[in-house]
């Protein structure tokens, strides 16, 4: 089914269309898709569901095994990652503060030579993609 709207200053051509397909010529890759105007889409095929934002570039796709997010995801509200034994995770920015200060005292008031610097070892600590606030 395609519906066309947002028609030019004339009336006469469409900017826009919506589509809603429904292909079984195959029956073992049956596909449903539904696309608004501004790119927006549901589609379900082969056992997956995807869900497209407008832009295009950020989508979910929830597969018989996994989920898929591409694009940037913020969560508000909690979020356990791994399993049921998931513990808490360290803010680095107020961890690392905190163990260059101890480093710094312990340093001060300990004879012989130093000990790994912290700084050396912080790059190693941070994560490159999960930040939390």
């Amino acid at each position: 089914m395609y519906i066309p709207y947002g028609f030019d200053g004339k009336g006469e051509n469409p900017t826009k269309s919506c589509s809603i397909s429904v292909n079984v010529d195959n029956p073992e890759t049956p596909f449903i898709s539904i696309v608004l105007g501004d790119g927006a889409a549901v589609q379900i095929q082969g056992g997956e569901v995807t869900l497209r934002g407008a832009g295009g570039t950020s989508h979910v796709t929830i597969g018989r095994d996994a989920t898929q997010i591409v694009g940037e995801l913020r969560v508000t509200g909690g979020v356990s990652l791994g399993s049921e034994a998931a513990m808490p995770l360290v803010l680095y920015e107020a961890f690392a503060a905190w163990a260059m200060a101890l480093e710094a005292k312990i340093s001060a008031s300990v004879v012989g030579p130093p000990a790994v610097p912290f700084a050396s070892l912080s790059a190693l600590m941070k994560t490159k993609f999960t930040k939390a606030a």
